[in-house]
């Protein structure tokens, strides 16, 4: 990999603006889409209410119930296992251990973390988009460092089919 990165493709969900051009949408610096060595983006439309997709998605100590490649996960301080806007927690994902800290929570509609692993820094946004009859669900995963390049050299496609497991598996808990 050279460095330079295809342009995102937009995401265009719901008659809303793509993920990438929505005016909400404030993306952290050095993790702007096209600036990380690894980027992978993700949707699926889930057949829920947004507030159902919301709580399966900050009940983040349930995560490996339900998301097979989540395993170990604790938050800091935290007795209720529910992701709050001040929330650090670490957990395993992909064969790294992760230590991640909070960067956005808006209830309902957005959530965002940085993680810090082993020669890797990353980014992962979740966007949440009511939609008529249920929750258009977008996910961003930005890595940067050694090791997301040499993930992306194993395997450029592993994190975007991993993130399909993780929307699949939240659709099928959220419609249950």
């Amino acid at each position: 990999m050279d460095g330079a990165l295809a342009e995102p493709r937009p995401i265009r969900y719901g008659g809303a603006v793509p993920e990438t051009d929505a005016p909400e949408i404030r993306w952290p610096t050095g993790f702007m889409p096209g600036q990380a060595d690894l980027d992978a983006e993700n949707e699926i439309f889930i057949d829920a209410t947004g507030t159902t997709v919301w709580w399966h998605l900050v009940a983040a100590q349930k995560w490996p119930a339900w998301y097979p490649n989540s395993h170990e996960l604790r938050i800091a301080g935290n007795r209720t296992g529910l992701l709050q806007a001040d929330s650090r927690f670490d957990f395993f994902t992909f064969g790294l251990h992760i230590d991640a800290r909070m960067a956005e929570f808006v209830p309902e509609s957005r959530l965002g973390w940085f993680g810090k692993g082993d020669g890797l820094e990353t980014f992962q946004r979740w966007h949440l988009v009511r939609v008529p009859k249920g929750c258009h669900v977008v996910t961003r995963w930005m890595a940067k460092g050694p090791r997301a390049l040499a993930m992306g050299k194993r395997d450029p496609d592993a994190i975007r089919k991993g993130h399909d497991l993780w929307l699949r598996s939240l659709k099928a808990i959220a419609e249950r």
